[in-house]
């Protein structure tokens, strides 16, 4: 009886289209991060891919439990805020549903970066839990950037998040600290906006951030800038951020005290921040502690409350005229009687009535924090 002959061609050819379904896969799953990236500021259109990305994910590797204690939140992640809220909301789910989908893990020698699933990871050690189901991706190339894209022109990000992503990733591609690129980026715009003046020929920074790598750097080829403030601008301008906005808007953010990014942390409007930044230890003529205080008492009453941008301002401005000894009232006084003159002349009843009903409940705001005030002084 003759020797079985081995097919070698036919197992040949079967290795090669094992290995194109691999290359497939793989190339598969790269193109969906890079989608889910870029889609990441609207969360109904990046559910679509993340949910293939699972399945393609689990499919190739199955879903395995990973100890909490191994994973490590993803340090390029722009938005850092998270707020309390959020986590419980997740935790009644957890705790009512369990865990309905795994959670996406890059492994990084013996620990784990988290890509995706930080609200369950976070919300699942709060509950005690040893750990969670996932399945595993591989490192996207440049992360930080398309993470970055995703978010920016989305307005998925709070103003805090925003100008401190936009800070990293400008100290990622110039080397420089934080400080140096605050100093630096305000100084070029200065400095634009003195040779926009004196040359109109230039293109507006409006056109710029929208025009080809070429032109942008065409244009600051143009300009009188030092090396290091063209590194910040031509960064800023790649990613179509419009520098006289990141200085006059975005950076106002990374000036707040400490206690006030916190808080926008934890949910405060960015506006309301910049607020209630007002009350300092100058402006209520009292020490770093008391205007902690102060900020305090307000930021806590803000967010259990809700409070609208002109409550809050009241509230600021009564602290102002309380807290400051008669000489430097001049100023909430002439403000005090200019509001009072023309609330006399106000003719609520001819308006429309959400207006109306929205200047009844600011009056009573009003009332409650007078009648407050004459009880502490009594």
């Amino acid at each position: 009886m003759g020797r079985k002959t081995v097919d070698l061609i036919g197992r040949f050819q079967g290795a090669i289209a094992a290995t194109e379904e691999v290359q497939q896969h793989d190339k598969r799953v790269a193109e969906l991060q890079a989608e889910i990236e870029e889609l990441r500021g609207v969360n109904k259109d990046a559910e679509k891919q993340l949910t293939e990305l699972r399945q393609l994910l689990s499919g190739q590797s199955g879903e395995q439990p990973i100890e909490l204690k191994l994973i490590d939140p993803n340090p390029d992640q722009p938005r850092q805020t998270i707020t309390e809220a959020n986590i419980q909301k997740k935790m009644r789910s957890l705790d009512e549903h369990g865990q309905l989908m795994p959670i996406i893990l890059i492994p990084t020698g013996d620990r784990y970066l988290l890509w995706d699933g930080e609200l369950r990871w976070r919300a699942a050690d709060r509950l005690g839990w040893p750990n969670l189901r996932a399945v595993f991706a591989p490192m996207p190339e440049d992360l930080h950037r398309k993470v970055l894209l995703g978010f920016l022109h989305q307005e998925g990000l709070n103003p805090l998040d925003r100008a401190a992503a936009i800070v990293k990733e400008v100290g990622l591609k110039t080397s420089f600290e934080t400080s140096e690129i605050l100093k630096l980026a305000r100084s070029a715009v200065r400095q634009l906006e003195r040779e926009l003046q004196r040359n109109p020929q230039l293109p507006k920074l409006t056109e710029v951030v929208n025009a080809s790598q070429k032109d942008q750097e065409a244009f600051l080829n143009r300009v009188n800038l030092r090396e290091e403030q063209r590194e910040v601008i031509a960064v800023l301008v790649d990613y179509q951020i419009n520098p006289q906005t990141f200085t006059t808007r975005d950076l106002r953010m990374l000036d707040l005290p400490e206690d006030l990014q916190q808080a926008i942390r934890k949910g405060l409007d960015g506006s309301h921040a910049l607020q209630i930044k007002r009350l300092s230890a100058k402006s209520l003529d009292t020490d770093e502690e008391g205007a902690f205080s102060a900020r305090q008492q307000l930021i806590d009453k803000a967010l259990q409350n809700g409070l609208t941008r002109d409550t809050l301002k009241i509230e600021i401005d009564a602290l102002l005229i309380t807290d400051n000894p008669p000489e430097k009232q001049q100023a909430g006084s002439r403000q005090l009687a200019n509001l009072t003159k023309r609330l006399r002349q106000a003719k609520p009843w001819k308006w429309e009535s959400k207006r109306r009903k929205k200047y009844e409940t600011l009056l009573g705001r009003l009332e409650a924090l007078l009648a407050d005030t004459e009880e502490t002084e009594e």
